[in-house]
């Protein structure tokens, strides 16, 4: 059995890893603390994907928040286009609908 295909253009991912969680904006929803590892878990994913797996790089979207080493810990470093938001989630999965 081959472990390493060449290449499997047939798989597409949508990666989503959230360490920092923002401020709820709705009054009385519970406020969430930060995580540590999830951000991680999905680099990890991502380096599976493309070297066991053979999924070429542009087949993977990876939308992430990771809670920035200095500064406000409640504002992800990423930025705002690369964040796992509402809107930044439906677009890439239209996108990797469009694109599967």
């Amino acid at each position: 059995m081959n472990d390493h295909p060449t290449t499997t253009p047939d798989i597409w991912a949508l990666l989503i890893g959230v360490d920092c969680y923002m401020p709820a904006t709705i009054p009385d929803l519970p406020r969430y603390g930060n995580l540590g590892g999830c951000v991680n878990d999905i680099l990890l994913m991502d380096a599976f994907l493309r070297e066991r797996r053979n999924v070429p790089a542009a087949h993977i979207k990876k939308l992430t928040a990771t809670v920035p080493a200095s500064g406000p810990k409640h504002e992800p470093q990423e930025p705002p286009e690369r964040q796992p938001t509402k809107a930044n989630i439906i677009a890439a999965l239209q996108a990797l609908f469009g694109d599967v």
